[in-house]
């Protein structure tokens, strides 16, 4: 765990470290936010924390997860209308010689990623389309 947060007693209210940039987002009791993390419109339950130097977007966090430093999770818009989101799909031009990118206005449709604790401890991410979970979408 990063040194600032080791040996502090945490308490209903967030413990949220001076140099992270926490903007729209709700906290529970005893969470948790370490240096230099950036958060945006995200939701993160009890007893979960994130450590240093995260980036998380748009995701709601359940009970008891510990996100490890330099996490980024959703860290921007995908095509999640198609059947994979890797940049190949639409940055053609980049893997394939001669072919277009393809963009178009369903391009920027917003991840939206929810955490869970697992039975085995770790947490689990799952990304859902933006129809099923727009009551997050910003």
């Amino acid at each position: 765990m990063d040194a600032q947060m080791a040996g502090k007693t945490l308490s209903t209210e967030p413990t949220i470290n001076p140099t992270a940039s926490v903007r729209e987002s709700k906290f529970g009791a005893y969470t948790e936010v370490g240096a230099r993390t950036i958060l945006l419109d995200v939701e993160m339950a009890d007893y979960s924390y994130v450590v240093n130097d995260a980036q998380i977007t748009y995701t709601t966090i359940g009970k008891f997860c510990s996100i490890a430093a330099m996490t980024r999770i959703n860290p921007g818009n995908h095509p999640m209308h198609r059947a994979s989101q890797a940049h190949f799909t639409y940055r053609a031009s980049a893997y394939f010689p001669g072919e277009s990118d393809g963009l178009n206005s369903s391009h920027g449709a917003r991840a939206i990623a929810s955490i869970s604790p697992t039975t085995s401890g770790s947490a689990m991410v799952r990304s859902c389309c933006p129809a099923a979970a727009s009551a997050r979408a910003p």
